[in-house]
């Protein structure tokens, strides 16, 4: 029976000020198995990045359940078990690729130095990031950037990975590549990927199972499973009649939920 990486029960998640609670998303029932590459897709509004920020522990519940890896998620983040990757990049100008990707260490009160450099040097060739260890943020591309952030992310090795739209600032070439390389990575890993995008097509050909949100109130609208239209390693052809299809019923779907 497979272990679960994610499980919410009646999850309520918004904001409180002055004594005031506001709702943004409710009634969130959800499984995610350890593993899994889950998509996160809905219109502005609805909820996704704030439910991404509650698995991380960035922000707590105001009611419900639940539990990341089995504990609370304050737990799995000081265990470094999970890891989280921005739409922008938010690297240090004045650190070095290296420098950016050892940073957690710092943060996280231990000595940089403590990060063995093979740690370094391993999550850097995971992410095609071999050579420009002594470059600054200023020197690479936004592809090369987000790449960074990944692998700093990646450089505790949580069990998982939250991703807030890391590819959308991106163009479309260089988005599809890093798409078949988180991909590669996934499934070298064998992490679970919690990944939100305003991108149906991203969503399918991502996830192994696809949510789709409302808004107004922010809730879960469709847990979709795309697995019996892709291989058994999640892949799939991009131009696949099966694919397209899926892309313009989840296109219809989200249409309903704005």
């Amino acid at each position: 029976m497979t272990a679960t990486a994610v499980e919410a029960q009646r999850l309520q998640i918004g904001y409180r000020n002055a004594g005031q609670s506001t709702i943004v998303l409710s009634d969130v029932d959800l499984t995610v198995p350890q593993g899994e590459f889950l998509t996160i897709l809905g219109p502005s509004g609805c909820g996704k990045s704030t439910l991404l920020r509650v698995v991380a522990n960035l922000l707590d519940p105001l009611g419900g359940q639940i539990t990341v890896l089995g504990d609370a998620p304050d737990v799995a983040r000081r265990a470094r078990k999970t890891g989280f990757v921005f739409q922008d990049a938010t690297l240090l100008p004045w650190r070095t690729v290296a420098q950016n990707i050892r940073l957690p260490a710092v943060v996280g009160g231990r000595q940089a130095r403590s990060l063995p450099d093979t740690r370094i040097v391993e999550v850097m060739t995971l992410l095609g990031l071999s050579g420009l260890a002594d470059r600054f943020p200023s020197q690479l591309s936004g592809g090369q950037r987000q790449r960074v952030a990944i692998a700093r992310a990646l450089i505790d090795e949580p069990e998982v990975l939250l991703m807030d739209e890391p590819f959308g600032a991106l163009d479309e070439i260089t988005r599809d590549r890093l798409n078949d390389e988180l991909l590669g990575i996934w499934r070298e890993t064998g992490m679970t990927i919690l990944f939100v995008t305003h991108s149906i097509e991203e969503a399918v050909y991502l996830g192994q199972r696809i949510i789709v949100m409302a808004a107004n109130p922010g809730r879960i609208l469709n847990i979709h499973d795309l697995r019996p239209i892709k291989t058994g390693e999640n892949s799939c052809q991009r131009d696949n009649p099966a694919i397209v299809s899926e892309i313009a019923a989840q296109r219809r779907l989200l249409a309903e939920a704005s």
